[in-house]
């Protein structure tokens, strides 16, 4: 039989949480899946999954606006619309930063889980060379594939200078040094003759 989504949604609510000490009402605790840092996940027939919490908003106060939905009682689990309000992308940030919530230095997840964070011949980019965007694929390349070519079969050391080439392709003198050097646009200079 098919059960409505608000009703799916709270029979995963226990509502005999602990008692908040200044907001003095109960955290309504998610019973059901939760995200790694402790929030409630509700999935959704599409297989749409959102925060439990920011479900819990709508349901009982409507539309976020788009604004992020945050804890008075800081308890990631706790879907009790009395605990919540909205926030801007900047409050949310600053609210992570004074709870000690913020991922840096130590607690860092490149510091606690190295494992996790793929490196060296483990990089996705590595593993698939083939994915590597190269050249005017990339979207902000300044140049072009034929401008290359020209700017390394014209660059001579000492008699045509980087700046000279800056200002007849229009980039900066910097650019023009590391395509000459094959830090930038590296798979061309590999197959010009010069």
């Amino acid at each position: 039989m098919f059960m409505p989504v608000e009703d799916r949604f709270w029979e995963k609510v226990n509502k005999t949480g602990p008692v908040h000490p200044t907001l003095r009402t109960r955290c309504w605790m998610w019973t059901a899946a939760k995200h790694t840092q402790g929030y409630g996940l509700f999935q959704f027939a599409t297989r749409t999954t959102v925060r439990a919490h920011r479900l819990s908003w709508e349901f009982i106060r409507g539309s976020t606006g788009g604004k992020h939905v945050l804890h008075h009682c800081d308890v990631t689990a706790c879907v009790n619309p009395a605990h919540l309000y909205l926030g801007t992308s900047a409050e949310n940030a600053r609210d992570r930063r004074v709870r000690g919530r913020s991922a840096h230095g130590d607690s860092h997840k490149s510091r606690t889980r190295p494992e996790s964070v793929p490196r060296g011949a483990d990089h996705y980019l590595r593993k698939h060379p083939e994915k590597r965007l190269l050249g005017e694929a990339t979207g902000s390349a300044k140049l072009t594939e034929a401008q290359v070519v020209s700017i390394l079969s014209e660059h001579r050391p000492y008699r045509v200078s980087y700046n000279k080439l800056a200002r007849k392709y229009g980039v900066h003198p910097e650019t023009i040094a590391r395509v000459v050097r094959g830090e930038y646009w590296g798979h061309v200079k590999g197959s010009v003759v010069i």
